[in-house]
């Protein structure tokens, strides 16, 4: 079995680190044993197209340089190709993006070099994969690695895309976003079915996770385990512009489990109907409108482990 990596590169991620910071990671890797061969991505989706056509022609160690965005599109088109288990391919993550949230929650290193050393080492593991299909008559699927936010989670994020695609994207462009949405957005009014009930909801947020932070550092679901078979959830009901503004640090450090507002949950499958007008995001990438079907796949997605730092 060939033995390389195939580096999917989105040049633009971080600022554009990952056209510039590439050389010095491909040098890294190469002094620890690891050879790549690159890839640079050009638009949006390119590196699921990459991905599905890589494993068709043999390629089973796949890595993404970039951030959660670019992790998303490589896992997606993993699971869009039909020759082999997507367990049979390794996927790899060198963060090079502005959020990171999914390495945050697996702890890998943000150190070049000891990234490099964890690939090196060539442990993996078997982390769960959550699916969402959208939409009425012409249904889409979006696979998630991390977490999937509906309503003002995902109207924040399109804000932030469209940012970025005008070069001004960023941590930074996020919290100013979510800043002016907490005054503009309004709850949605959809049916939830989850953990075996149906209800009617006015609904401001929902984020359904496999990882514990979204939102570059937001540690919205606390309690969740990658590997446990269920989602965790976390509910915003429609609430006051004073109690959402005094729950911001509450809510970037996981605390708000008291909060008479905000439930949480744990499930292998979500519904919610009657949301026509409410979006969907995935790993911090805008997806589409509902209505929405979101499952669980247990221990789907092997990946490389973190290491310990200077560990061989």
């Amino acid at each position: 079995m060939d033995e390389r990596w195939l580096a999917i590169i989105n040049p633009h991620a971080g600022g554009d680190r990952g056209l510039r910071h590439w050389d010095r990671i491909e040098r890294l890797l190469m002094e620890k044993g690891v050879e790549t061969v690159p890839l640079f991505t050009g638009y949006r989706m390119h590196a699921a197209e990459i991905c599905k056509r890589a494993v068709g022609e043999g390629w089973r160690r796949i890595l993404a340089v970039g951030g959660d965005g670019t992790l998303n599109e490589v896992v997606n088109g993993l699971f869009s190709q039909p020759k082999v288990s997507p367990c049979d391919v390794t996927v790899g993550l060198f963060q090079v993006g502005t959020g990171n949230d999914w390495a945050r929650t697996m702890e890998y290193p943000s150190s070049y070099e000891e990234m490099a050393r964890c690939l090196a080492r060539k442990e993996t593991f078997l982390q769960d994969v959550g699916v969402v299909v959208s939409g009425k008559e012409k249904k889409k699927e979006r696979v998630f690695v991390n977490v999937a936010g509906f309503g003002f989670d995902a109207w924040v994020a399109e804000k932030t895309n469209r940012a970025k695609d005008r070069g001004k994207g960023g941590r930074l462009s996020y919290l100013s976003n979510m800043l002016k949405g907490l005054a503009a957005y309004k709850a949605s009014r959809v049916t939830l079915s989850l953990e075996g009930s149906v209800r009617d909801v006015d609904l401001f947020s929902l984020g359904v996770g496999i990882g514990k932070y979204n939102g570059g550092g937001i540690k919205q679901l606390p309690q969740a385990v990658m590997d446990d078979g269920l989602f965790d959830i976390v509910l915003y009901k429609k609430m006051s512009l004073w109690q959402m503004f005094s729950s911001l640090k509450q809510l970037y450090q996981g605390g708000l489990e008291h909060h008479p507002k905000v439930e949480y949950h744990k499930s292998d499958r979500v519904m919610i109907r009657e949301a026509d007008n409410l979006f969907c995001e995935c790993d911090g990438e805008s997806v589409g409108y509902g209505p929405f079907a979101i499952r669980m796949v247990p221990k789907a997605l092997r990946i490389v482990k973190a290491c310990t730092k200077g560990g061989e």
